[in-house]
């Protein structure tokens, strides 16, 4: 038995594998992450002190169209219905901060500050 797909359903897949690749290629451009470390000099040779920072920056956006069915019930459509396709969902910017002595290699504290 073979399996008949329509042409506008054919359409609807290939919509949806060239929105999943489009999305794949822009994270693989954009989706960045900077990192930056600065050590300071303690003045004790067997005690190190280092200030690493990390920034990253996330984005989201839909990329296939509100699902009718879902739309349909009133107590399942909020999220669906307020975001239309090609419309960004999600953007937010990432900061985190450490600070780790470390005393002859292998002991010392660290401490670790977040934010978005």
């Amino acid at each position: 038995m073979q399996l008949k797909i329509s042409p506008s359903m054919r359409r609807g897949v290939r919509r949806t594998h060239v929105a999943a690749a489009a999305s794949a290629l822009v994270v693989s451009m954009f989706a960045t992450t900077v990192a930056y470390a600065v050590e300071i000099d303690t003045g004790v040779p067997s005690a190190v002190l280092r200030w690493d920072n990390t920034v990253r920056y996330n984005f989201g956006y839909r990329v296939q169209a509100q699902d009718a069915a879902i739309l349909a019930n009133a107590n399942y459509d909020d999220g669906d219905r307020n975001v239309d396709q090609g419309h960004p969902i999600a953007g937010r910017v990432d900061l985190l901060s450490e600070l780790d002595l470390v005393v002859d290699k292998k002991y010392g504290p660290t401490r670790h500050c977040g934010g978005s």
